[in-house]
């Protein structure tokens, strides 16, 4: 192109439109020749494709009406049409495939730049369904965990939502979430407080639920992490948040006080009760691999229920080494509260720290939901808030975590990854015996994945798939993220360009020529002799190339 325009005769004939076509061409060629070339594999099909589908995740009326939009089309089209559509176009953007033959290609791929994968089988809310269906997504985690397993450095995501009905899950939530708000009200703003047994009784009495002090004495020997602790009147926020839980899987957590306050159905029990068996194989699994695997977050109303599970599950199998690491989603409000009292029931039990800190993927739900019942919004007011909440996290966490911990930063923000960076290279002997990992989800930041494992750092790919129907919800959220992630760095249609219009010349002479034959065929009427001659010097130009030889047809 820089040759194109030294042919400064032809240039002063080109009408204004094709030197202003010349210049952005010019200006978009990359400023460091020398970078790493991310695109390297794929097709200019698939090139162009990803740049369309990121320049239509910038048109604010498609991104915030996306649900809307892909619903009404359903209607009109059918489920078959549409969803074949989604997958092959944001499909191929943001997931790893709907089968396990296109998710293990994609590990592949990735394992040749060093970059490791987070598996995730996508499947999340189950409303309603059979057992045995839920059993097969079991089955399906289970040879997700399989597919990765050949590497330790790989981990699989999971969410307890594909386990069990959301029903279940919520009313689970409500008494779990009852439970934590009773321990945060005793305790304040200082964790380290002792909770009484008076102090639990006047907030049941305030509650309006009536207890004995048999219930009380059983509440507190359940939360007791030692049976012959020297002051059994009081009870330690670890201990608490350890230990307490509105379904208990261990039985010596189990007691009369609990039972009362969550008082579950039948159904409910034996569904809890499955969700318990499918969580402790999987965990088993994962154990006898020597793997790991993370168990994300969710909506606020079912978080209480997947904190809660994922701590009895820590208690169990972290002992040795981490099995089970939870997720913090850092958009919400209470994140350094939930994370103080996470560390402090795992100093109690001795178990080393494991979480993936994220920012969030529920905003826009989470505060619809909250006006809808005129409730504070859980998520931070402002997008500064939530960068504020995440590194003051980060920097609680990896100060303060022990030796043999599992911490996994999830973020496509520049200068949180650069923090996280700087922490490791400061305190390099003491996170030494620590797992610490970067992970950025398919289809986003991926310049920044490359240059982690570039820079020897333990970078990782957030790779979903699965069947279309479960994957959409996710392809909207990202649909959202994309939509804002470019004024964070991790611009997407940048890199595009920087392999279209540096890597591949002999692909740009043939998109530039179709541009210009293209206007000459459009203004047909309006174009010279003189113009039409211009088109003609331009092809010979570049057809006097060996390299476009074979697209001279």
């Amino acid at each position: 192109l820089n040759e194109i325009i030294q042919f400064q005769k032809m240039k002063k004939n080109l009408p204004s439109i094709f030197r202003r076509g010349l210049n952005i061409f010019k200006e978009s060629l990359p400023q460091d020749p020398n970078s790493i070339r991310i695109y390297k594999d794929k097709s200019l099909y698939g090139l162009l494709r990803n740049y369309s589908i990121y320049a239509a995740c910038k048109v604010p009326l498609l991104v915030k009406n996306g649900t809307k939009l892909h619903g009404k089309a359903q209607k009109l089209f059918g489920e078959k049409l549409i969803g074949f559509a989604v997958e092959n176009t944001m499909g191929e953007v943001f997931t790893a495939g709907k089968n396990f033959k296109d998710f293990t290609k994609n590990i592949l791929d990735l394992k040749k730049s060093n970059i490791y994968t987070a598996a995730d089988y996508a499947i999340e809310g189950i409303e309603t369904g059979t057992d045995a269906e839920l059993e097969a997504n079991r089955v399906a985690f289970e040879k997700t965990l399989n597919c990765v397993a050949n590497d330790s450095k790989n981990t699989m995501a999971m969410k307890v939502t594909g386990l069990s009905f959301l029903w279940v899950i919520k009313e689970f939530n409500k008494h779990q979430d009852f439970l934590n708000e009773m321990m945060y009200s005793l305790a304040g703003n200082d964790l380290s407080k002792r909770i009484t047994k008076e102090a639990v009784s006047a907030y049941l009495h305030e509650n309006e639920i009536e207890v004995t002090k048999e219930d009380i004495d059983g509440f507190f020997k359940a939360g007791k992490i030692d049976s012959n602790d020297p002051d059994p009147e009081t009870m330690s926020v670890g201990e608490y948040y350890l230990n307490i839980h509105a379904y208990p899987f261990d039985p010596r957590n189990e007691c009369t006080l609990i039972k009362k306050l969550t008082n579950f159905s039948p159904d409910a029990l034996h569904e809890l009760q499955n969700l318990k068996n499918r969580m402790l194989h999987l965990s088993e699994l994962t154990k006898e691999k020597q793997m790991s695997f993370m168990v994300d977050a969710e909506q606020s109303y079912l978080q209480g229920t997947i904190d809660s599970v994922t701590r009895q599950l820590q208690k169990m199998f972290n002992r040795e080494a981490v099995v089970v690491a939870n997720t913090f989603q850092c958009y919400r409000k209470d994140t350094l509260r939930t994370l103080k009292a996470t560390m402090l029931a795992e100093k109690v039990a001795k178990l080393p720290f494991a979480a993936k800190l994220v920012r969030g993927a529920y905003m826009t739900e989470e505060r619809e939901l909250a006006q809808e019942v005129g409730k504070p919004s859980p998520i931070c007011d402002t997008e500064e808030d939530t960068h504020t909440n995440f590194n003051s996290s980060v920097d609680l966490v990896m100060k303060n975590m022990p030796s043999g911990s599992f911490l996994n930063i999830a973020s496509h923000n520049l200068t949180s990854i650069e923090i996280v960076k700087n922490i490791i290279k400061e305190r390099a002997e003491e996170l030494e015996s620590s797992t610490i990992s970067f992970a950025t989800l398919k289809g986003l930041a991926d310049r920044s994945t490359y240059e982690l494992a570039e820079e020897g750092f333990h970078s990782m790919k957030y790779l979903p798939f699965g069947p279309t129907k479960y994957l959409t919800p996710y392809l909207l959220r990202r649909a959202e993220e994309a939509s804002y992630i470019g004024k964070e760095g991790g611009n997407q249609q940048k890199e595009i360009k920087r392999e279209l219009f540096y890597y591949r010349k002999i692909h740009i002479w043939t998109l530039f020529l179709a541009t210009v034959i293209g206007i000459i065929a459009i203004e047909k009427k309006k174009s010279t002799k003189k113009q039409q001659e211009i088109v003609k010097q331009l092809c010979r130009f570049v057809f006097k190339h060996q390299e476009c030889q074979k697209k001279k047809k």
